[in-house]
């Protein structure tokens, strides 16, 4: 099996997982084996060490708590298996709601707080030309006002890259918070 076979191969395994994160699995083992490569070792060497495509989806499914597909099963017997699941997912589902009470005040003010470093940006960065309208509106414009406000405009400037900074990581944050809750709430199997 060559390299592209077998990292298509992966990739076909890995298909439980979201398309960005499953690109960046396989760039970085395609990254892991150039580098090895490099060093002289052998392509049939490495994939061998590797293990066939298949067990090493499985693991990383495992290490990512992923619900690896299992052949069906014959039902043992025809008793419903369905109340110790809903009992446990009542109580992580209590647990979580009191969990939230908590959490969630928290990152929505920091939400607030980094869109109203995002509001500010805005507003500092627009002054100068709502300082122009205001001149034209009221038929008095005074320059050294303008360069107070151009000089407000690069503070609005530092403020948006701090924005975009903050805002990336939170979005992040927030959508790991929401997986781990669904995850937490669908149980391990």
């Amino acid at each position: 099996m060559k390299k592209n076979e077998y990292l298509d191969a992966l990739n076909e395994h890995l298909s439980v997982i979201p398309e960005l994160e499953r690109y960046d699995l396989i760039r970085e083992l395609d990254y892991r084996i150039a580098y090895q490569l490099q060093k002289g070792r052998s392509e049939a060497d490495i994939l061998r060490e590797l293990g066939e495509p298949h067990l090493r989806a499985q693991r990383i499914l495992e290490e990512r708590m992923y619900r690896v597909p299992s052949p069906p099963a014959a039902p043992a017997s025809s008793a419903p298996r369905n109340s110790p699941d809903f009992l446990r997912m009542a109580g992580v589902g209590i647990l979580l709601f009191f969990l939230n009470l908590v959490v969630l005040p928290i990152l929505i003010s920091l939400g607030a707080a980094i869109l109203s470093i995002g509001a500010s940006a805005f507003a500092a960065i627009a002054s100068p030309l709502l300082n122009v309208l205001g001149g034209l509106w009221h038929d008095s414009f005074y320059p050294a006002s303008l360069f107070g406000h151009v000089a407000i405009a690069g503070i609005g400037i530092l403020l948006a890259l701090l924005f975009i900074k903050l805002i990336k990581p939170c979005i992040r944050g927030i959508a790991a918070y929401a997986r781990w809750n669904l995850r937490l709430l669908r149980g391990r199997e």
